[in-house]
């Protein structure tokens, strides 16, 4: 049944596998050509055009926006899939009102969406001296988006939300001293005024600004251009001699390209005998033919009956996998799950909601409750730092007690309706938490109370798992 199934709506394909025999273990090498996020089919003349820098219009959102707009360009040119023509030809065309189709196929362009700064004092202890006094943190969070706008009808592609951070760190004197001191002394001279350039002054704002931006756009190209990417993965021994047969001629037609008829063995042998390491090597097949989504599927029911850890690292591993290919994943991403869901919902929160709302955020899930406050914790500081009006949790309180409401998943939504406006919000956002396990994800809805219309409801894609 799996050969019926209709895997070309997986956005990729994989394409090619060499199998390397060693004294242990098969490995399978993989070659993934991908597709791009956006649908970039039939654009191959583009301009970059300036990035916007948005409201309020600071230096900090000028250097952020022409970083955004010298990054891209770079990036995208070292795609080698788009021909580039200059901005100014394009701005100049449509300055004097002409169509500009003749010149490219689409631009592009994206914007500066948000922006927060702080610097913050922290204690500073090193063993053996104790404390030298306070360390002082700064931190510049960026939110950006960019699209293509085609030059024939005007339509966008995309756009895609990214969010980058970057850190500055500036040590109290005691502290280098202390470092210093501590080295041969031809060392201390040119350690001193390393750790003094490096360590003992504060980076600038925008110079964090465009490092926070470089960050994030070293994956540009996976969202503009085709690609290829190269994994290896295990084959599993299977520990019970009686079925080693069955796993070798499974194995025997992997390496023969019978990828499917491979596939089908493996799923057999895992449902007849519970062989965790047959149901790891079809997850394998699932992804070596372009099942990506169905090899997490897949796993996830082994993982209910098995409760196998190895499975389980699986599952995160193709998760991941699953999260670079939509676009939700960043390299060596220092954030929890939470935090890294909390940035989506909030980017995905500030395309509904007016400038001027006054947000009332409520958390009425039921379980993994402290998942769901940090999420709502994430999002309220967020709103605070760029300046929105949040309701206070205490007015909602008080609310609560006169009503005698208690907010649970269940509570209709005209009683949301209600409180909302006896509180002065205008703008409902609504937390929860659905499923378990592997499948726990965050929902999110947002309604315009005044008009009691939804704006907006999280979806289940991978962007939303905890």
């Amino acid at each position: 049944m799996f050969k019926e199934k209709k895997l070309w709506k997986i956005a990729f394909l994989f394409v090619l596998s060499v199998f390397v025999l060693t004294s242990c273990a098969t490995r399978v090498r993989l070659e993934a050509d991908r597709t791009p996020t956006m649908n970039t089919v039939g654009i191959q003349r583009i301009a970059v055009l300036p990035f916007a820098v948005g409201s309020p219009e600071t230096p900090l959102r000028q250097a952020i926006a022409e970083a955004l707009t010298t990054g891209t360009s770079i990036r995208i040119e070292e795609t080698g899939a788009f021909t580039l023509v200059s901005a100014a030809v394009v701005a100049g065309a449509r300055a004097r009102g002409e169509n500009i189709e003749h010149l490219v196929d689409a631009v592009f362009t994206g914007r500066v969406t948000g922006y927060t700064v702080t610097t913050t004092e922290i204690p500073t202890i090193i063993p053996g001296a104790g404390h030298l006094g306070p360390t002082n943190l700064r931190t510049v969070n960026i939110r950006f988006e960019y699209f293509f706008e085609n030059a024939h009808d005007g339509s966008i592609v995309g756009p895609i939300r990214r969010t980058g951070t970057a850190f500055s760190t500036q040590l109290p004197p005691e502290a280098i001293n202390f470092m210093v001191e501590r080295l041969p002394g031809l060392a201390q001279i040119p350690a001193r005024i390393t750790l003094n350039a490096t360590l003992g002054t504060l980076t600038d704002y925008p110079v964090l600004g465009e490092r926070a931006v470089n960050n994030q756009l070293r994956l540009l190209y996976r969202d503009v251009s085709p690609h290829t990417i190269r994994v290896v993965r295990p084959l599993e021994s299977e520990p019970d001699r009686d079925l080693r047969p069955q796993m070798n001629a499974a194995h025997a037609l992997m390496r023969a390209g019978e990828h499917e008829d491979a596939l089908d063995a493996y799923i057999a042998i895992w449902e007849s005998h519970g062989s965790t390491a047959a149901a790891l090597n079809a997850s394998i097949l699932f992804e070596l033919i372009g099942g990506l989504e169905e090899a997490i599927h897949f796993l996830e029911r082994v993982y209910v009956e098995t409760w196998d850890a190895r499975v389980s690292n699986r599952i995160d591993d193709l998760n991941f996998e699953l999260a670079e290919l939509m676009g939700v994943a960043d390299i060596e991403d220092p954030r929890t799950p939470a935090e890294i869901v909390a940035e989506h919902a909030i980017n995905e929160i500030e395309g509904v909601i007016a400038a001027d709302a006054n947000v009332w955020i409520q958390n009425v899930a039921t379980a993994y409750q402290h998942l769901a406050n940090e999420v709502a914790d994430s999002i309220v500081y967020s709103f605070l730092g760029a300046g929105r009006t949040v309701v206070e949790r205490q007015m909602i309180d008080a609310i609560l007690a006169e009503q005698d409401l208690h907010m649970t998943g269940m509570i209709a939504d005209s009683d949301f309706i209600s409180i909302g406006s006896l509180a002065g919000a205008d703008t409902l956002i609504v937390i929860d938490m659905t499923g378990s396990a592997r499948s726990r994800r965050l929902q999110v809805r947002v309604m315009d109370i005044a008009q009691a219309t939804l704006l907006m409801q999280s979806g289940t894609g991978v962007a939303w798992r905890l």
